[in-house]
């Protein structure tokens, strides 16, 4: 099993950013490890942390109390601009996950955790994302999201 893992709004909070230096609510990550720990899973970061590059997110996110395997990080896909302009766009995080998945030759099952999916729903199926709403503001991952999320009639009531 593999955890896709955006970072903020899922473990970093406006309240953790004021509050603690590396920007971490350890609330969060335990909720986070109780859900690895219980689906034996294993972590690809795909939050634009990634961008510190493989060894420093693992760092971080170990040294903040992260039980589980961070075995990677998603790939940046960016397209080319077109002609005339100098914007490059993102191709999305859910292709990005994709493009992952395809590379690993992963063939297991996986799960998103993410606050912002709207560049994820239209390439991952709704059933593998764990949206936390408002994550920023409301608190990120918690208990009650974890708890509505394993009570919905969905595939991951079969594995647990």
């Amino acid at each position: 099993m593999i955890v896709f893992l955006d970072v903020d709004g899922v473990i970093a909070t406006t309240k953790s950013y004021k509050e603690q230096d590396d920007m971490l609510d350890r609330d969060c990550i335990e909720v986070l490890n109780l859900l690895t720990d219980a689906l034996d899973a294993k972590i690809v970061v795909s939050s634009t942390w990634r961008c510190e590059g493989y060894r420093n997110i693992q760092k971080k996110l170990n040294g903040a109390g992260v039980r589980a395997e961070i075995i990677g990080i998603t790939p940046r896909l960016i397209n080319e601009p077109e002609e005339g302009s100098v914007i490059h766009v993102a191709e999305g995080r859910g292709n990005e996950i994709l493009k992952w998945i395809k590379d690993n030759n992963y063939e297991g099952e996986y799960l998103v955790l993410d606050d912002e999916i709207s560049d994820i729903k239209n390439a991952i199926p709704a059933d593998n994302i764990l949206h936390i709403k408002d994550g920023w503001f409301k608190g990120a991952l918690t208990h009650d999201i974890l708890e509505n999320f394993f009570n919905k009639d969905n595939q991951w009531l079969k594995i647990r």
